[in-house]
């Protein structure tokens, strides 16, 4: 199956996304923010990166600027899962490429697990990621 990397600075969070990934076959890695996250990348390319915002040492925002200028990351989709979501953010978030935006409070297990099999199909995997239409971001 494929590879996720969950960049979360709640262990809570992080563990749930854990338990639901494993129980579809996937392989997790963890960060508890970008710095972790960048040091986790330097030996696995993840297929997937599950991405918080708001987090200590490095913010989620300036680890997706890193990962978009280094020409091994860049094409790594990226899905960020926020309880922040200001216009600006969700611009901003999808002019790097981000290929959806889930509010923490507002998304259940199905959907996840929905737009993770969708996310994780050869095809998804085979586009480039874009800029993206902020208004198709958020549900």
């Amino acid at each position: 199956m494929s590879t996720i990397l969950i960049v979360d600075d709640e262990p809570i969070i992080r563990q749930l996304f854990q338990t639901v990934l494993g129980q579809e076959g996937h392989t997790s890695l963890t960060a508890s923010n970008g710095r972790d996250a960048l040091r986790q990348m330097n030996g696995v390319k993840p297929d997937l990166i599950l991405l918080d915002l708001m987090m200590p040492e490095m913010d989620g925002m300036t680890f997706l600027r890193l990962i978009r200028r280094n020409p091994d990351w860049k094409e790594i989709p990226v899905m960020i899962l926020s309880a922040m979501a200001d216009r600006e953010r969700i611009t901003d978030a999808g002019a790097l490429g981000v290929r959806d935006y889930l509010l923490k409070t507002g998304f259940s297990l199905a959907q996840l697990r929905a737009r993770l099999a969708k996310y994780l199909s050869r095809d998804i995997l085979a586009e480039k990621p874009g800029p993206r239409d902020p208004a198709v971001l958020v549900e």
